[in-house]
């Protein structure tokens, strides 16, 4: 547990965990569920602490992942990883002109005409699915979705 900060408290109210998707969300049981603010991805909590855009969090956790020593990583066993990777493959990368992922980004508070260069637009199948989702190409020509 954690302090909302944001908000000032100073009674742990911000639990951090995996959801059933294995990605890292928070949630901060000192506010109603679905109100602004009451949790969501790691970028969505640097936007609530940091009073920030979608594109300003998504910079600045860029910029402090580059700045930290690779020292710092622990990178899972090789096999774990493969065994639990899906198959994957990217169909067409563009700038963003969904209307859904407009809207997404609107809602964060980041207009679309303001979009870094960096960030995608990403089609593509996942266990014979089509998704789409915002992208950022990684240093290692990959794609973080």
């Amino acid at each position: 547990m954690a302090l909302a900060v944001w908000r000032g408290k100073s009674r742990a109210s911000v639990s951090i965990q995996q959801n059933s998707l294995r990605h890292w969300v928070w949630r901060d049981h000192g506010v109603p569920r679905g109100w602004l603010h009451s949790g969501g991805t790691w970028i969505d909590l640097v936007m609530t602490v940091r009073n920030c855009t979608y594109a300003e969090a998504v910079r600045e956790l860029r910029d402090l992942l580059y700045s930290l020593p690779q020292t710092q990583f622990s990178l899972p066993h090789p096999h774990k990883a493969n065994a639990d990777r899906r198959e994957t493959k990217i169909l067409r990368v563009s700038r963003v002109t969904n209307a859904a992922l407009e809207k997404y980004l609107h809602a964060r508070g980041t207009p679309v005409g303001d979009l870094p260069e960096w960030l995608k637009e990403v089609h593509y199948v996942m266990d014979g699915k089509v998704y789409y989702s915002l992208g950022v190409r990684t240093v290692k020509g990959s794609w973080q979705i």
